[in-house]
């Protein structure tokens, strides 16, 4: 107002309450002592309505992000609701498979309903709200950074990002990795050494990378080599059905994914990138229930190309990842955008998709 004379605010005060609201705001997103998270419910059969995990798994793009280094997150579990905040990106921009956590709850999708039908209003007023709240409280929270104790105290320290030299320390799956990258295997870190290394993660989206010999490189390492030795025989063993006509394979252990008709491989087998732990994908018999091939995803608003729905929020669909990026997706089957292109031209809603096996580290 004009002539008005503005008082001078409270600094200390102004301080006092940007940290109450800070915390406030962290507390809701810390587990509670001796919480756990609910297990992941089994698949459903067709025709039934998909299975309801018993949190709401969210992740969530929005201010905050911008302010936090990638892949810091703060997680709650009050044993009603599982919020995950989270900024790791693909190299288009698009989140990292926030995986479209369709609960009836949310959205009221079921198999038996019409997608179009079911992603209405309703979600995306309930999707604002609860966004609105997360970002009144996010920008609260980072509000005086200059005044306030840093972020990453609240959340916890991020993964070491790249470092601009090499280390030079062993590690222990030195020889492995020589071998592996066609290094002469002397079992001692050398620059050369260390500059191969450090391609591979930066690469395969491994941190911290510093060219460190250490059991997450090796690991990914390990899986590429099990994959190869698969070869054009992925379903050796027999454990996806060969009575099913055409169907989609998803073999978590080796991370493998294939479409056979009978005993006959019609494509693959390709590598994919399943859940994570806490996030793993479900196993069993399903069906195609839903194809999206422009998707966005409700709830985040972010592009899931080519998707294709088979249990509850789980698809298969394109990221701009590397297939080995640890530690892996909130559940759905990620990837190339080749792969899941073809994919795309090969099923039809209706047709089966077999989930078995135990992803390495979950």
């Amino acid at each position: 107002m004009p002539g008005r004379m503005e008082r001078a605010p409270d600094l200390a005060a102004l301080v006092a309450a940007e940290r109450r609201e800070s915390a406030n705001f962290f507390e809701e997103l810390t587990p509670r002592s001796g919480a756990r998270p609910a297990s992941a419910p089994t698949g459903s059969p067709t025709g039934t309505r998909p299975p309801t995990r018993t949190g709401l798994d969210i992740t969530v793009a929005l201010d905050l992000d911008r302010r936090v280094p990638p892949r810091q997150r703060a997680v709650a579990d009050s044993g009603v609701r599982k919020l995950t905040l989270s900024s790791q990106h693909d190299q288009k921009g698009n989140l990292d498979t926030p995986d479209q956590v369709y609960l009836s709850e949310i959205v009221g999708i079921a198999h038996e309903e019409t997608p179009g039908e079911a992603l209405g209003k309703p979600a995306r007023r309930r999707r604002k709200a609860l966004m609105g709240d997360i970002h009144r409280r996010g920008v609260v929270a980072l509000g005086l950074t200059a005044l306030v104790a840093p972020l990453t105290l609240a959340l916890g320290a991020a993964p070491a990002q790249a470092a601009s030299s090499c280390t030079t320390s062993t590690g222990p799956y030195q020889k492995q990795a020589e071998k592996f990258l066609g290094r002469p295997v002397d079992g001692r870190q050398s620059a050369a050494d260390c500059k191969a290394i450090r391609a591979f993660q930066a690469k395969n989206g491994i941190t911290p990378t510093i060219g460190y010999a250490g059991p997450v490189t090796w690991g990914v390492m390990d899986l590429i080599n099990q994959q190869k030795a698969v070869g054009k025989n992925p379903n050796k063993s027999g454990k996806c059905p060969v009575n099913k006509g055409r169907i989609a394979c998803v073999d978590l252990t080796h991370q493998l994914s294939w479409i056979q008709d009978g005993k006959k491989l019609v494509y693959g087998p390709v590598p994919v990138r399943t859940g994570r732990k806490g996030f793993v994908t479900r196993t069993g018999l399903t069906k195609v229930y839903w194809r999206d091939l422009h998707h966005v995803s409700t709830l985040y608003d972010v592009s899931m190309p080519y998707s294709q729905f088979f249990n509850g929020g789980e698809a298969f669909h394109s990221v701009g990842l590397s297939m080995w990026n640890p530690p892996g997706s909130h559940g759905c089957v990620n990837m190339t955008p080749k792969d899941a292109k073809k994919y795309w031209s090969l099923l039809r809603t209706g047709d089966d998709v077999f989930v078995y096996g135990h992803k390495p580290g979950t």
